[in-house]
């Protein structure tokens, strides 16, 4: 009985630990995670219109679907490393580090509402 009520005992913090990860999100923190189009657009706005207007340094422009269904918009994780990391002349953060990974999410999230709209 003894060796039971230790290992039971042992266990319980992690037990209440793991509880913990798996209570749901609260909503703020939820839409905090989604990509906003108003925010992307106010961040590319200010920080990647820069080049991605005018093709600045080989960017692919942002109206120039064809430029961009080159880099495969479906999928969004290599564009969003690529955002988040650089790649090529495009440096980390498109040279912004303050910029966040919810900011970069939201940019990529307009641009790609943007890019499908130019492709109707």
């Amino acid at each position: 009985m003894m060796k039971t009520s230790f290992t039971f005992l042992s266990i319980l913090p992690c037990l209440v630990f793991l509880q913990g990860c798996w209570q749901a999100k609260s909503p703020d923190a939820l839409a905090q995670n989604k990509a906003d189009y108003q925010r992307g657009m106010h961040i590319y706005n200010t920080f990647c219109s820069e080049c991605h207007d005018e093709g600045k340094n080989g960017a692919p422009r942002l109206d120039d679907v064809d430029d961009w269904n080159l880099r495969a918009m479906q999928w969004s994780s290599v564009l969003k490393s690529h955002a988040t990391e650089g790649f090529m002349d495009m440096p980390s953060k498109g040279g912004h580090p303050e910029l966040s990974d919810q900011n970069i999410s939201d940019a990529l999230y307009y641009m790609e509402i943007k890019i499908r709209a130019e492709e109707e």
